[in-house]
């Protein structure tokens, strides 16, 4: 397939990635919370895009919408103790196939 129009990648950005990957980047996996840094220039953009104040704590970076869904569910199933929010039809079958918050009740659904 050809493209229309061809975009060089950004200079700063080709040699930002590439000491990264000299530094050893490659072998680590990122915080789940993400990287200060990244946080902080988040909520600094957000204020200037769209001007909302947004503290850096509530500035998740993900790779993708799916994991940034996946990780909002995952936050957000954990704030009330009482909600179940782990289901597991792999190894449970019949009525009760919901474990709780905890792994340890089971209701049936």
């Amino acid at each position: 397939m050809e493209w229309a129009y061809r975009v060089s990648p950004s200079t700063v950005g080709v040699k930002a990635e590439i000491e990264a990957l000299q530094n050893g980047i490659a072998s680590l996996y990122p915080d789940i919370n993400g990287l200060p840094e990244l946080k902080s220039e988040a909520s600094k953009f957000i204020k200037a895009f769209i001007d909302i104040d947004l503290k850096p704590e509530g500035c998740v970076p993900v790779t993708g919408s799916m994991q940034g869904t996946f990780a909002s569910f995952l936050t957000c199933s954990q704030c009330d103790e009482k909600r179940y929010y782990s289901v597991h039809r792999s190894w449970l079958s019949g009525p009760k196939a919901a474990i709780g918050g905890h792994g340890t009740e089971v209701r049936d659904i």
